[in-house]
C-alpha cells in the first residue's frame, strides 16, 4: 500500500472528529470555534476522500459514499445555521443528519 494512500485513508478515517465538532455546535451554538472547526473537518475529510477515490479509480460504491457525505455535510450545515439563528430544526434534518452519519462510515469499512 503506498504512503500517500495510508496517509490519506489515516486522515479520512478520522470521522469522530467531524460528530464531536457537530455536536459541540449543536450543544455551544454561541460558540463558533465549535462550526469552523466542523467545517475544518469536513474539508479534511472531502479533500482525503476525493484523493482516495483518485488513488483507487472512482470505483462506484466510494462515489455514492462520497456522495452522501457531501450530502451530510449540507445536512449538517443546515442544521447548524437553524441552530444559530435560533430557529427549531425540524425532526426529519436531525433524522437525516443521524442516519446519514452512520451509514457514511459504514460504507466505507463495509467495502474496505
Amino acid at each position: 500500500m503506498p504512503e500517500a494512500f495510508r496517509v490519506a485513508l489515516s486522515v479520512h478515517m478520522m470521522w469522530g472528529g467531524l460528530l464531536l465538532f457537530f455536536v459541540l455546535a449543536a450543544i455551544f451554538r454561541r460558540v463558533s470555534v465549535f462550526v469552523w472547526l466542523f467545517r475544518l473537518a469536513a474539508l479534511l475529510m472531502v479533500g482525503s476522500g476525493l484523493a482516495l477515490l483518485a488513488m483507487l479509480h472512482f470505483p462506484a460504491v466510494f462515489v455514492l459514499k462520497g456522495l452522501l457525505g457531501l450530502g451530510l455535510i449540507g445536512a449538517a450545515e443546515a442544521v447548524l445555521g437553524q441552530l444559530r439563528r435560533g430557529e427549531r430544526p425540524p425532526a426529519v434534518a436531525w433524522a437525516l443528519v443521524a442516519v446519514l452519519f452512520v451509514v457514511v462510515p459504514l460504507l466505507g469499512y463495509r467495502t474496505l
